[in-house]
């Protein structure tokens, strides 16, 4: 699972809140999570306003940075890169986030080094805007919900209030026998 802990997931057909069980949940929220899988916490509406006002303290963001061993005010989840999108899921603090990012730039920009300005590979103009690849429709449902390219590319991420329906399954093919 390469989400992160606070990701928003579709709602199961007639869904019932975790913690008030004769409410209908409005919100299936990514809970605990590990390389294994994650948690999913359905929340009503008053569990759902509980959570966003604890996320937005900060007791919530802090402790302990789980790579630096330091304590901290700014802690958000983060994944190793070397340990791939699936790997552990960390508490980590900004300074080693940037340091992280920092290094993975580095790396990248090295890597850059290897193709020549003059190859015809990348003669398209550098003119992309993640906007263009949201799966955000007309309704207020988004097309790419629960993709990686969700959670860490989309524009609207951020959002927690905007519903989300899992990507259309195209339908199976025929087969050559048809």
């Amino acid at each position: 699972m390469s989400g992160l802990p606070g990701r928003r997931h579709p709602l199961p057909d007639n869904a019932m809140c975790d913690e008030h069980p004769d409410r209908p949940a409005v919100a299936n929220v990514q809970g605990k999570t590990d390389s294994m899988g994650y948690e999913s916490i359905l929340m009503c509406q008053e569990c759902l306003d509980a959570d966003r006002a604890y996320e937005a303290t900060e007791e919530a963001r802090s402790g302990t940075c789980d790579w630096c061993k330091r304590e901290a005010t700014d802690l958000a989840w983060a994944r190793d890169y070397e340990e791939g999108m699936s790997g552990p899921v960390y508490r980590v603090c900004k300074a080693c986030r940037d340091r992280v990012e920092a290094g993975a730039r580095r790396e990248l920009d090295e890597h850059e080094l290897d193709y020549p300005e003059d190859d015809d590979w990348d003669d398209e103009p550098d003119d992309w805007d993640p906007a263009d690849d949201c799966g955000l429709t007309d309704t207020g449902t988004c097309m790419n919900a629960g993709t990686e390219w969700c959670d860490f590319e989309c524009p609207h991420r951020g959002r927690l209030d905007a519903p989300v329906q899992p990507p259309p399954t195209p339908s199976a093919s025929p087969g050559p026998d048809a």
